[in-house]
């Protein structure tokens, strides 16, 4: 597979809805829904930055699913001292 030119992608994962795309410091974060694996039906959120928004840099999951269930959908709300995430966490069972 020939990965797209300007557009972030996470290896060996699917990606969904992104959830959050803000400024720190120097560096872009976008923050995506995302499964936790290749052949995991559990959702998280990964992360990634870019210097510029055209080159990026996979950072791995920032919210992983865990014992309290996975991660949906949601926003990151960029505040001064450190952003905030605010999402919905479903229950499988």
């Amino acid at each position: 597979m020939i990965p797209p030119a300007f557009h972030h992608i996470a290896p060996g994962q699917w990606i969904n809805d992104p959830v959050g795309l803000h400024r720190l410091g120097d560096r872009w974060v976008l923050h995506d829904q995302r499964s936790a694996g290749p052949a995991d039906r559990a959702i998280g959120w990964g992360r990634a930055t870019s210097p510029d928004l055209l080159h990026w840099q996979d950072e791995g999951m920032a919210l992983p699913p865990d014992a309290d269930g996975w991660i949906y959908s949601g926003s990151v709300l960029p505040l001064p001292d450190a952003p905030r995430a605010f999402f919905t966490l479903h229950q499988p069972s």
